[in-house]
């Protein structure tokens, strides 16, 4: 592979001396982008299992948090910063990214929360409820005829 594409480089114009110096442009695209929290990373292994109850740790967490379900199982949550206020992070679920095991699991908690009020209808809203909804009401009762929008 030629050089130049495998190590791409800018060159830095010193406008006082008129000197030239290779600059590689990762390190000038890193300079340019904003400093990331150290508790931003990719959400690939999110989501997809639930861990026994003996895996939770304690706080301090840096990149996900330890959510401790109704059996006690634990389903890790990546922290995420506040786009607005990068101090401040929230701890995201998003049902359409998890592995059907885990939506099917919350499924059967939810519908263990809400099948002693006797429900009619479930609704879920767009987007990440529409995950939940047909199997909360099939796990309430209500059965696999009804519609789903």
């Amino acid at each position: 592979m030629n050089d130049t594409l495998a190590n791409p480089t800018k060159v830095i114009i010193n406008q006082q001396s008129g000197t030239t110096t290779p600059f590689p442009l990762q390190y000038i695209i890193k300079m340019a982008l904003p400093p990331f929290a150290h508790f931003t990373e990719p959400t690939t292994y999110y989501w997809q299992e639930l861990l026994p109850a003996e895996k939770f740790t304690e706080a301090p967490w840096q990149y996900g948090v330890p959510a401790r379900l109704p059996d006690s199982r634990i389903l890790v949550l990546p922290i995420r910063t506040l786009k607005d206020n990068p101090s401040h992070a929230v701890a995201s679920l998003l049902v359409n990214q998890a592995s059907m095991k885990v939506v099917d699991e919350l499924s059967i908690f939810l519908a263990n929360l809400v099948r002693p009020y006797d429900p009619e209808v479930v609704i879920g809203l767009p987007t990440l409820g529409l995950s939940l909804a047909p199997i909360v009401a099939k796990n309430v009762g209500l059965g696999e005829n009804h519609l789903y929008y």
